[in-house]
């Protein structure tokens, strides 16, 4: 399926996103790149789990990775 924090929303509920999907990963993939650490990025599954159900993403601070 994927790393949990990668992973489209829709996933999750079995949806195919296709394209969508695949452009949200790569967003959260360029945030990393810039950022050093995913906008999903908590210390527990479980709480990457509820905050990506929540919608929280992390603010950018201007990181260098």
């Amino acid at each position: 399926m994927g790393s949990l924090e990668y992973v489209a929303p829709e996933r999750f509920n079995g949806v195919d996103s296709g394209g969508a999907g695949d452009l949200y990963s790569l967003g959260v993939t360029l945030y990393q790149a810039l950022e050093g650490v995913s906008p999903f990025h908590r210390d527990t599954p479980t709480d990457v789990s509820a905050g990506r159900g929540e919608g929280q993403a992390q603010a950018p601070e201007g990181r260098q990775a």
